[in-house]
């Protein structure tokens, strides 16, 4: 089912008037003529996926960044030799790093 479409709203003798609804259908958006309903609801529609497609892209860059940081501290923990101490000073970068990126990607 679309997010956003085109039905009649009410019909007179004289002109058939659609809307725009929105979801369940409790929101009307727009109204005017079928052909103009068809546009706005396409327009929706269209902005409504470009929008649910920024948000799972910054998303992701969000999770592979923390990922990464993870990563790193996990290499760390693994190539730390049996007397040496993971440095602590360097995991606070890497998780400072991964967190302003993805500041600036959400």
């Amino acid at each position: 089912m679309r997010r956003y479409r085109a039905e009649l709203k009410q019909s007179s003798i004289l002109c058939f008037l659609y809307c725009v609804r929105c979801g369940d259908g409790t929101r009307v958006l727009y109204e005017g003529s079928k052909s103009q309903c068809d546009a706005v609801a396409a327009e929706l529609e269209t902005a409504f996926r470009d929008g649910e497609f920024v948000a799972t892209s910054a998303q992701q860059a969000r999770v592979m960044a923390l990922e990464e940081a993870l990563r790193s501290i996990l290499g760390w923990r693994e190539l730390r030799s049996g007397a040496g101490e993971i440095p602590i000073v360097r995991i606070e970068e890497i998780a400072r790093e991964a967190l302003s990126a993805t500041a600036r990607e959400g």
